[in-house]
């Protein structure tokens, strides 16, 4: 009997823990004028470090002597999107939820100790649905060039 004791608590956490989630990617079409920068050799510590030292300079504008011109981007991207729902269902309200610099998408659901830090999970319970993003050059959504992208 003892066994079965032992293992109870966990089988309940894991019902309890029933998430209805799926993972997408949103194709979006982007059209945007923006300005067009001449590389930079960043290949070793030291071009680095150049790059640093002109960037922060007081006084002066680097981006303004890296700038090239403008140019029109369009394309089409993908944007990686999870979206859940509590379990009576969709709700009226979805929450858009978009992550800050550093993080994707798993920043508002993360699984670290059962989902005990999980935003989304206090939304759903709450009765709201969520849509994470990542958003454009981050986790699974689609990466350009860093420089003109």
């Amino acid at each position: 009997m003892a066994p079965v004791k032992a293992v109870l608590p966990l089988a309940l956490a894991g019902f309890a823990a029933a998430r209805q989630c799926s993972t997408f990617m949103i194709e979006t079409s982007i059209s945007s004028r923006q300005g067009q920068f001449k590389e930079v050799p960043v290949e070793g510590n030291l071009e680095v470090g150049a790059f640093v030292a002109r960037f922060n300079q007081f006084g002066k504008n680097y981006t303004a002597e890296l700038l090239e011109g403008y140019q029109t981007l369009e394309g089409t991207y993908n944007i990686s999107a999870q979206y859940c729902k509590p379990d009576s269902g969709n709700s009226k309200t979805i929450q858009l939820l978009s992550h800050g610099i550093g993080f994707d998408k798993t920043y508002w659901d993360l699984e670290y100790d059962n989902y005990n830090y999980s935003y989304v999970d206090v939304a759903l319970a709450a009765g709201y649905s969520t849509l994470a993003i990542d958003r454009l050059g981050i986790g699974l959504s689609s990466h350009g060039d860093p420089f003109n992208e």
